[in-house]
């Protein structure tokens, strides 16, 4: 294709344009602009290009076709060039919160129910009422045991996903359970995080500070201020949001004196990778990232996997 120029697809609910190369497919600067003329199909891929030998570079990123849909390119299908769309989730964080005229407080209201009042700078005691197993209102169901686990020397966290593994494929019964994972009193030293991909699945310790995980290479607030400036990165890449405001939100996080980037070796490298698409905002294989567009706005959607690695790549700085 010559360089800089820009292909334009009609997008139908059965079919789609479609360009085929016979032989190598190069692109240089190249942009895709997708016009719909029906109703599109989320996390359904449409192929754009078929090609016979290889592919070398990649499409620009697709810019939102409007505020409900993002697209994203697709290669890996060897010969194919996909395009996937998927809603995009908005919300709003507000610039101004209630105030009250004294001090944060709880009281029982006339109905019996528990009445929030706000300090004079917006503050309140947190409400986690709604917290836990279905929203806190139900009784916590007793899951039989299946698997039962005791601490090993090293890294207990191969164990551990193995035993959820295991318990992911066996059928839900009556109840909407699998069965649960029992850890013995002890503990449990874990190197990277662990994933569960199916509901009905229990992972269970043996009562108050009798079982432990200990992960033993971060801490929650680390991964949170490196997560962030991920994410300002991604958005600067994606959504045009100002390069000011990234540096911004960097800043404020080593004031705090917070990491805003880790090293890691090759394996690290991966296992993050990995982690990353058991993260609870996978829609459909796809990993979804709260991303900013503008101060104080934010949106929830899929990025390229190319981007998010160069993202990653500056973040983590792989060996």
């Amino acid at each position: 294709m010559s360089s800089g120029g820009t292909i334009t697809f009609e997008i139908r609910t059965n079919a789609n344009d479609l360009v085929q190369v016979t032989g190598n497919l190069t692109l240089n600067n190249n942009t895709i602009t997708p016009v719909p003329l029906n109703d599109l199909q989320t996390n359904v891929p449409y192929t754009l290009v078929t090609y016979t030998g290889t592919r070398s570079g990649t499409f620009n990123p697709v810019l939102n076709l409007d505020t409900n849909f993002t697209a994203t390119l697709d290669y890996s299908t060897p010969g194919q060039v996909k395009l996937i769309f998927s809603k995009v989730q908005t919300f709003n964080i507000p610039t101004e919160y209630p105030t009250g005229s004294g001090t944060p407080n709880i009281t029982v209201g006339l109905d019996g129910r528990l009445v929030y009042s706000y300090g004079t700078n917006g503050d309140s005691i947190p409400d986690f009422s709604n917290c836990g197993y279905g929203g806190g209102g139900v009784p916590i169901p007793d899951v039989p045991v299946v698997t039962t686990l005791s601490p090993v020397a090293g890294d207990n966290q191969p164990q551990i996903q193995a035993a959820l593994n295991a318990m992911a494929a066996l059928p839900l019964n009556t109840n909407g359970f699998r069965g649960a994972v029992l850890l013995n009193p002890g503990t449990y030293t874990i190197t990277t995080g662990i994933g569960m991909s199916v509901s009905g699945v229990v992972l269970r310790g043996s009562g108050t500070n009798s079982t432990i995980l200990s992960l033993s290479n971060g801490f929650s607030g680390e991964a949170i201020s490196i997560g962030q400036v991920a994410a300002a990165e991604l958005s600067e890449a994606l959504l045009d949001f100002p390069e000011v405001e990234a540096q911004r939100i960097a800043d404020l996080f080593r004031r705090a004196g917070l990491p805003t980037s880790v090293e890691l070796n090759k394996r690290q490298f991966a296992q993050l990778s990995h982690a990353m698409k058991l993260d609870k905002k996978v829609s459909g294989g796809e990993i979804k990232f709260v991303l900013i567009d503008a101060p104080g706005h934010a949106i929830v959607r899929g990025a390229p996997d190319e981007v998010v690695r160069e993202v990653i790549a500056l973040c983590c700085r792989p060996d």
